[in-house]
């Protein structure tokens, strides 16, 4: 029987049906997320066991899967990945980093890790920082998983774009924009640059950045935080 460990809880929903502990799976380090209440729990845990092999047969840098079934210490499905031991949230290292040279070098990798994702049809329209982890040698894994989708037809220009733009929105100016692109648009295929809108994407950027300012507004957050 596969041995289960709860040790600290690091993410809960709002309603507490869906929440992430860091624990351990027949000892090893993992990140479990467990789904409460019987129904609700059922189906989260159906639709992330099928979303989860979607993209790892589609090649998504997600953590590898270690567990996934029922709990029954807690009377729960689960899904655990491996624990990603050294990584940090992308919106924490560069909002520590003193070297402007090393802030765009590391947007650089974004971009070409999202031009990856949006080559095999993957897209995280979820793009808070945080949801990108950074390793050792500037490996980057995307993470709150339940979200990532995959397009088997590809991704048409305009969702690459919009969530591209999802991005750069969260970035503080128009230098480390403008690197995230050349870097995105370098890793990606010819015809993408070659048909690439810049007024379409500013206009996105644009559309970004009211929403996120609109969902601070709704969360009472006056003060202006870097790479939110």
């Amino acid at each position: 029987m596969t041995s289960v460990v709860l040790k600290q809880e690091l993410h809960a929903n709002t309603r507490r049906t869906r929440l992430t502990y860091r624990g351990t799976v027949d000892g090893r380090p993992a990140a479990i997320k467990c789904y409460r209440r019987p129904l609700f729990g059922l189906f989260h845990w159906l639709r992330a066991q099928y979303r989860g092999r979607r993209l790892r047969a589609a090649g998504a840098a997600v953590p590898g899967l270690v567990y996934s079934g029922w709990f029954a210490a807690e009377r729960c499905f689960c899904f655990a990945t491996a624990f990603l031991e050294n990584y940090r949230s992308l919106r924490a290292v560069l909002t520590e980093e003193p070297s402007r040279t090393r802030q765009l070098a590391l947007v650089a990798v974004l971009g070409r890790s999202l031009a990856d994702a949006h080559n095999k049809g993957i897209l995280q329209p979820d793009c808070n920082l945080t949801n990108f982890m950074l390793g050792d040698n500037d490996v980057l894994a995307f993470v709150d998983e339940d979200d990532i989708r995959v397009y088997r037809a590809g991704l048409s220009p305009a969702r690459a774009r919009l969530n591209l733009a999802n991005v750069a929105a969260r970035l503080p100016d128009e230098e480390m924009v403008a690197t995230l692109l050349a870097a995105y648009l370098g890793a990606r295929p010819a015809g993408v640059g070659a048909g690439w809108d810049p007024v379409r994407f500013r206009a996105a950027i644009a559309h970004w950045e009211r929403r996120l300012a609109h969902k601070r507004a709704q969360r009472n957050i006056t003060e202006q935080r870097r790479f939110d």
